[in-house]
């Protein structure tokens, strides 16, 4: 009887381990790979006016990763695309050009081109459905464009590309409708082309 007792606490100890909050549940970019350490795992992260988006699956219009996150040496193209799910169309499509970015010393902040050699061009969209331009919200860091957006590279190793960024942007098809995002946040490997 004593043996079954100790069996049944240290049963309803895991029972409670497993279904406690994590402090950190509330923020989007704080998933677990379930190795037991909070490294995130890949995707686009942030705080959409409110509510936590993850989006981890790949493009609407590719057939798996290697045709959402690309890296294109010859173009300098970047892209990353990613949605919520296949039923839920939420998510990204962050495009930028820069020649070498394997050399390039990070931080990298994605600033207004001003007509420079130094410009890196940005087109950020964000889609609250499915991608057309009727759930498109969009910044171009040109001068000039509506809407702000903090957009910076913090890593990248040849492979895995890590930033984050913040920032209000407006809606195509109705100029007056934004939306705010808070602790953006995006870790992806990027397939060569």
């Amino acid at each position: 009887m004593k043996h079954l007792s100790i069996l049944s606490i240290f049963l309803m100890a895991i029972l409670f381990a497993s279904c406690s909050k994590d402090e950190n549940d509330s923020n989007p970019s704080s998933n677990s790979d379930g190795d037991g350490d909070d490294t995130v795992v890949a995707g686009i992260f942030a705080t959409a006016d409110g509510d936590g988006i993850t989006a981890q699956y790949h493009c609407p219009d590719g057939d798996g990763l290697e045709d959402c996150n690309v890296r294109n040496e010859s173009t300098g193209l970047v892209r990353m695309e990613m949605t919520v799910s296949d039923e839920d169309q939420k998510g990204w499509s962050i495009e930028f050009f820069i020649d070498d970015l394997e050399n390039a010393t990070f931080p990298l902040e994605i600033e207004e081109m001003t007509g420079g050699p130094d410009d890196i061009p940005l087109n950020f969209s964000y889609y609250d459905g499915s991608w057309t331009g009727e759930n498109q919200y969009r910044y171009q860091n040109m001068p000039g464009s509506d809407g702000e957006l903090s957009f910076t590279i913090t890593n990248f190793d040849g492979s895995i590309i890590e930033g984050e960024f913040s920032g209000e942007i407006q809606k195509l098809s109705n100029p007056n409708e934004t939306v705010i995002f808070e602790n953006g946040e995006f870790n992806l490997e990027l397939n060569y082309q």
